[in-house]
Order: structure tokens, then sequence, then C-alpha cells
């Protein structure tokens, strides 16, 4: 009986396992997991909810040449962003952005990258190089419970 408890304790502990790499892994790579997707090779990583998050998400991030950056107007964090980056008529990445931070690795030219928060879609221009990282902000109007809160 004590060998069933050690492997189902050993099995727990491995899901328990399994569950955290995936929470924390990067969302993947674009067209990875729709077979009807673009096979594009980008990169995306997203999180950031809370500063120690943030910290370590930027760390991992340094090889990224885009950053979307999602918030209200009064500058709170807003997570759960849907948002595309197209380039001419071809979508890159389709993803949602698991924090108020999405880093992506593209090749260098000129894209749009178009984010939805409640019903409202913003769409911004943005050129990367192959080096460095530009950062793009998105932000929408802050409801009232958000613009009541004390700073």
């Amino acid at each position: 009986m004590a060998d069933f408890f050690e492997r189902a304790a050993g099995l727990n502990c491995t899901g328990l396992l399994l569950a955290l790499a995936l929470a924390i892994a990067p969302t993947g790579v674009a067209g990875a997991a729709d077979p009807g997707a673009p096979a594009t090779g980008v990169q995306v990583l997203s999180g950031g909810v809370g500063a120690g998050a943030r910290s370590r998400l930027a760390e991992e991030a340094r090889g990224y040449n885009l950053k979307l950056v999602f918030t209200f107007s009064t500058g709170s964090f807003i997570s759960d962003v849907p948002f595309k980056i197209v380039r001419g008529d071809t979508t890159i990445v389709e993803d949602t952005a698991r924090g108020p931070w999405a880093f992506v690795r593209l090749p260098p030219g000129s894209y749009a990258v178009q984010a939805t928060f409640e019903g409202l879609t913003q769409t911004r221009k943005v050129s990367v190089a192959k080096a460095g990282q530009r950062t793009l902000p998105f932000s929408w109007p802050a409801p009232a419970r958000i613009r009541q809160q004390p700073n």
C-alpha cells in the first residue's frame, strides 16, 4: 500500500511540475499550434502580472525586437488582450497576451499591430530592426471602477 501512495504522490508532483512548466513557458511559435496558420517561426512571450513576473519576463525577452504594453488610461495594466500582427495581407501573429506585456521576435520590417480590449480595437504601425527593441503602447479608457481607485 505504501508503494501505491509513493507512486500517486510522484504523479501528483509530476503533474504539478508539468502544469507549472506550461504556465511559465513562452506562448510559442506562431503557426505551430494552428495547422492553418502561416508557419512564420515568429516567437511570442507574454505575461508580466506582478512586478517580479515583469522583471523575469523582461530578462527572458532580451532578444525580442517588439514589446507590446497594454494599459488603461490611468496607467493600470491590462491582461488577456487579443492582438494580431499583420504584414501586407498576411497575418504573422494572432495571440492573446497573458499579462500586460507581450514580446515578439519578428523579422526586420514594417507591420501593423491590432489589439482589442472590451470591443475597442486599436491599430498601430511599427517598424522593427533585427537588433534593439521597439515598445508599442496600447491604452484604453479606464472604467469608473479603475478611475476611482486611490493610487
